[in-house]
Formats: structure tokens, sequence, C-alpha cells
């Protein structure tokens, strides 16, 4: 129905330029305004008021805000049929959420042996039998450090672009 719409505002707009020549300044000022009056109402109709687009440039453009809410985030779609895919279920478009990483667990052999006795220079997969090493068997939870690339965040690949909405 929109598509239809703005089609037709183009295409009167188009024809009624086509079929009237101005006979005066004031007269094709007058036609500019109103040329210029139904490109706005096209806008408003293929982009209408609030809607969030991503831009490639240092500031949004004429007519456009920056959405703050998303600065430095990413854009999650909101969960409207409750599909479990947002843990948080339905939520109000422009609210947030905290970093988070999923509960999860690390598989440790059994019996865990001690690093801390092992022989040369076997770093921290040096297990080692006999003299030096020795099972550890009811030491309770283990606790170990994943590699550290980024200490600062967690995150897939991205591109920054900057989102704004229309004022």
């Amino acid at each position: 129905m929109r598509q239809i719409l703005i089609s037709s505002i183009i295409c009167l707009t188009s024809s009624t330029a086509q079929a009237q020549q101005c006979s005066t300044v004031a007269d094709c000022s007058q036609k500019a305004m109103e040329a210029a009056y139904q490109a706005k109402l096209a806008l408003e109709l293929a982009v209408p008021k609030g809607a969030v687009m991503a831009f490639a440039l240092a500031a949004c453009p004429k007519g456009w805000e920056i959405y703050e809410a998303a600065e430095g985030r990413f854009l999650r779609g909101i969960d409207t049929k409750e599909s479990g895919v947002d843990p948080a279920g339905v939520r109000s478009p422009g609210s947030q959420q905290s970093d988070s990483i999923r509960d999860h667990n690390h598989s440790m052999p059994d019996p865990v042996q001690s690093v801390a006795h092992a022989p040369g220079n076997k770093g921290i997969q040096g297990y080692h039998n006999g003299t030096y090493g020795h099972n550890v068997t009811d030491s309770g939870p283990v606790n170990q450090a994943t590699a550290r690339v980024n200490p600062d965040e967690t995150r897939p690949k991205n591109v920054a672009v900057l989102f704004c909405v229309r004022a």
C-alpha cells in the first residue's frame, strides 16, 4: 500500500512538472515548493519517524539524530513470538541488555594431574606420573582462565556504523 502511494506521488509530481511550464518566476517557485512538499510526504511515507538506519558516515544526515541507545552496541531484534531466542522474552524497543556469556563447562580429565610438580619444560600440559606428578582427587573446582586475546570484551567480528533515528 505504502509503495503504491509513493509511486503515485512521484508519478503525479513528474507528470505535473512535464505538463505545465512556468509562466513567471513566482509560478516556478510555487511549483518547486509543491514538488518539495510532495517529496517530503513521500519521504515520510517511505521512512517514518522513529525508523533506525545504519549509515557509513561520521555524522547523521539532515533530519536524523544519533540513536544513542545503540552507541557501541549490537542491535537485536525483538522476539515478538516469544520463541526463546531472547531469554528475556518480549522486550520494549530501545531496552538494553548488559554483557553476558552463557553458563558453560570445561571438562577436565579425571583424575586431574598437578602441574606444579611437572619436571622440565612441559608447560601447562606437563602432566607427569611418578616422582614429580601426583593425582588431585578431592580438591574442589578447578579454575583455569581461557587465553586472553582482548581482556575487555567478548565479541564477534564486526564493522562500525553510525545508527541514526529519523527525527
